[in-house]
């Protein structure tokens, strides 16, 4: 298992097989909330979290990579059990 450290690219982490704990499912609690801060000590992925948010709402961006993570697969699931 290689961990990334230093690597704050979703896209390179999500390719390259590094570890990387899963927090798309997080993505519809940041939409509801009327403000959002990012308040974590050095090296606790904020700029990676960023990157997953990039990678997410840029359509140009937009391909397979995000559907592999645990978003896409409840949001998926949701709608093929309709």
């Amino acid at each position: 298992m290689k961990f990334p450290y230093g690597i704050s690219d979703f896209k390179e982490i999500n390719t390259k097989g590094y570890f990387y704990c899963d927090r798309t499912d997080k993505i519809p609690f940041l939409e509801e909330t009327k403000s959002q801060l990012f308040i974590r000590p050095r090296r606790f992925g904020k700029s990676l979290v960023l990157s997953m948010l990039e990678n997410y709402y840029d359509a140009a961006k937009a391909d397979s990579l995000l559907l592999i993570c645990s978003f896409w697969k409840h949001f998926l699931s949701f709608f093929s059990s309709t």
